[in-house]
């Protein structure tokens, strides 16, 4: 203090000292886990598993004879590894029947993760890090499978997804690459996925606007003649928290080319060309109910779907049998014609129409 009466103030470290005594706010990622299982029962008792994370019990399930959906939400430290568990924990043999959990994938706010992955273990027994050994899908014996989950897959986001959406697609592989696929709902992206020879669900988790429509848009946008091998994308189904469309239904349509509205056809299965298949989705398919709505959406695995189009699921079908298709997109007739010398070509198209028709793209377009 100095003889006037007045001190120095160090105010650099009163900062500080503030700082350090005010509360820390720390980002939550409000999480999305689905764990896909099934179980074999015993004495009709079937498999029951305990969902935890980081050692904490977050929900909990009885699964059925058919794998199925199992659908938690909690909130996490955001931008922050986590251990997501799931505890077998009624393992038994009854008169010869041997109690059994099956797990096929743990989904995390929409990544995937198989029991077989490299960041999944399997702690047998007590959950105590003794006994660990390679993550598998059957859990014979109780235990616990642990996915060492990434810092990425849990985002700062307030709010927990309240949709579900399901496209079940296949493809048509050009140059050994399958058809990808980018899900966007009004233009913003939420997920992706490269599609097999079969067809599979490929489900995203998104929080979107309650009571009120949006536009649910699968875009193909790799389309390909690679060789005489034409890579196409093939949607069945697509299902929005429980409600199933056909590609072909009223509310569906097809924007080929860029998503800007001008190029556009009625909805099919068939995507020949790079393009957006949008579903006009109606308000009461996002009911102000939050996460139960995700849950529900999940677990229901055989919501029906409208009927799809005819000549699409013949199209479909004889591809999945390996048959060659003619080449098809007028879009593609340059590289039609690098492969087969033009002095062949409507000879080679006509050969390939008789082997197999397909109404759908006529020789005009070749």
């Amino acid at each position: 203090m100095g003889t006037a009466g007045y001190f120095e103030l160090d105010t650099d470290a009163l900062l500080a000292k503030i700082a350090q005594s005010a509360p820390v706010t720390t980002a939550q990622s409000a999480t999305t886990i689905t764990v896909n299982a099934s179980g074999a029962p015993a004495g009709g008792v079937n498999a029951h598993f305990k969902l935890l994370v980081d050692g904490k019990t977050v929900g909990q399930a009885t699964v059925d004879p058919a794998a199925k959906d199992y659908s938690f939400t909690t909130n996490l430290t955001a931008d922050q590894a986590h251990k997501v568990q799931v505890q077998y924990d009624n393992d038994g043999s009854v008169n010869g029947q041997d109690r059994n959990l099956f797990v096929n994938k743990v989904t995390i706010n929409g990544a995937a993760h198989s029991p077989t992955a490299a960041n999944v273990t399997y702690d047998k027994g007590a959950l105590d890090g003794k006994d660990v050994v390679k993550g598998q899908s059957s859990m014979w014996w109780g235990g616990t499978l642990v996915v060492d989950a990434p810092a990425k897959d849990f985002p700062a986001q307030t709010a927990p997804a309240n949709t579900a959406i399901t496209v079940n697609a296949s493809g048509a592989a050009a140059g050994g690459v399958n058809a990808h696929f980018n899900l966007l709902v009004d233009g913003k992206a939420i997920g992706g996925a490269t599609v097999g020879t079969a067809a599979k669900d490929f489900t995203f988790a998104t929080n979107l606007t309650a009571d009120q429509a949006h536009k649910v848009q699968v875009q193909y946008d790799n389309d390909a003649v690679v060789n005489g091998q034409d890579r196409s994308l093939f949607v069945n189904k697509v299902t929005i928290n429980g409600h199933a469309v056909a590609p072909t239904a009223s509310n569906v349509t097809y924007d080929k080319g860029a998503l800007d509205g001008k190029d556009v056809v009625k909805g099919q299965a068939g995507l020949w060309w790079n393009g957006t298949l949008v579903v006009d989705a109606d308000k009461s398919w996002f009911p102000s109910a939050g996460t139960g709505a995700v849950a529900s959406a999940l677990s229901a695995g055989h919501s029906a779907a409208q009927s799809a189009d005819g000549q699409d699921t013949v199209w479909q079908h004889l591809v999945a049998q390996g048959l060659e298709a003619a080449p098809s997109h007028g879009d593609h007739a340059t590289s039609f014609y690098d492969v087969v010398p033009p002095v062949d070509a409507y000879a080679h198209a006509a050969a390939l129409l008789e082997h197999h028709p397909d109404p759908l793209h006529p020789l005009d377009a070749v």
